[in-house]
């Protein structure tokens, strides 16, 4: 079989049909890893892949074997690069492994971001510490806010019943004022009631004691006349 390869490797036609066809293999086998590592193509899509041909001079002719290199492009490709610098500890995975959205692909040591993180963290233990302080404060300010709305509700109560019994006793005051007052005037209009009376009391008493005078003067000059005669 070495011998017969030999022999081939000699004739340049069978070199460079030899060539062709590792070139070709190469290209398609680059082909297949791209379609295979690019989820969104369709498995029986064709691919044209233009190829280009060496010639094999003389000298590399007398060679027993053929080596060459090719590149192979895959459909499509994803630069993976780190925002931070640092020492990388760890790959979590192999050349032709399916890798998945917001899967760990590697593993960074970084002294500047771990300052960064650490300061990170102390920031923020301080500003829940200042947040827990506040809510704290804020807490006990509501509450008391709470008891003075209360406090005053309760002087409100309290001073519109104050107002109440301030009203009814202006009430009673009114209505006792509006008694005395009408007791002040019957009793006005009775003594008036009585004056008249007793004025004309007086005056009858007048008349009739001028009556009897009268009546005895009367009395008299008869009595004079009648001795007269």
């Amino acid at each position: 079989m070495k011998n017969i390869f030999k022999n081939l490797l000699k004739n340049k036609t069978s070199r460079n049909i030899i060539l062709l066809v590792l070139i070709v293999g190469l290209v398609f086998s680059g082909v297949s890893l791209a379609v295979k590592n690019n989820e969104s193509q369709e498995e029986n899509k064709e691919f044209i892949k233009t190829v280009s041909t060496q010639i094999i001079n003389g000298d590399e002719a007398n060679k027993s074997q053929i080596e060459t290199v090719g590149v192979v492009e895959a459909q499509s490709s994803i630069d993976v690069i780190s925002t931070i610098s640092g020492t990388l500890k760890g790959l979590y995975f192999n050349v032709g492994d399916e890798v998945y959205q917001n899967q760990s692909l590697a593993q960074l040591y970084s002294s500047t971001a771990l300052t960064s993180l650490n300061n990170a963290q102390t920031n923020l233990n301080n500003i829940q510490s200042s947040l827990t302080t506040t809510q704290r404060i804020t807490d006990e300010s509501i509450r008391q806010t709470e008891i003075g709305v209360e406090q005053a509700n309760i002087g409100l109560e309290n001073a519109k019943k104050s107002i109440q019994v301030a009203e009814l006793g202006l009430k009673t005051a009114q209505d006792n004022l509006n008694n005395a007052i009408k007791i002040k005037e019957k009793s006005l209009k009775d003594q008036k009631n009585k004056a008249v009376i007793n004025f004309n009391a007086y005056v009858n008493t007048i008349f009739s004691a001028r009556d009897q005078v009268a009546l005895l003067i009367n009395a008299n000059t008869s009595e004079l006349l009648s001795s007269n005669l």
